[in-house]
């Protein structure tokens, strides 16, 4: 259990950048409801518990990462991890040129 507490900062500590140093489009905390994988553009979508269907900033009731981002990996592994311990998170995200949220960062709370 500690190496997977271990792991699970590591990961978060490699964004290496602060979500307070940036500017959000959408900011929603809540625990993960599910985690869908999609090939049609490559990526993750995370819908949350508690958030609208229509998330305000953004078009859509989940945010997204891309298989091509360089966090790709870690936001996918700290996602899985916040949801099977049952965990809330927060996601910061940027609204794409469709009006999607792409995650930029995200929280394990």
């Amino acid at each position: 259990m500690k190496n997977i507490k271990l792991c699970l900062l590591a990961a978060i500590a490699s964004f290496g950048f602060s979500a307070a140093a940036n500017a959000w489009d959408a900011d929603y905390t809540g625990k993960i409801l599910s985690l869908d994988v999609y090939d049609g553009t490559p990526r993750v979508m995370v819908f949350l518990d508690g958030v609208q269907p229509t998330m305000p900033a953004c078009k859509s009731n989940y945010a997204y990462a891309l298989t091509s981002q360089p966090t790709y990996q870690t936001i996918a592994s700290v996602l899985l991890a916040a949801k099977m311990a049952d965990k809330s998170v927060r996601v910061y995200g940027t609204k794409d040129a469709d009006g999607y949220c792409k995650i930029g960062y995200i929280s394990l709370n």
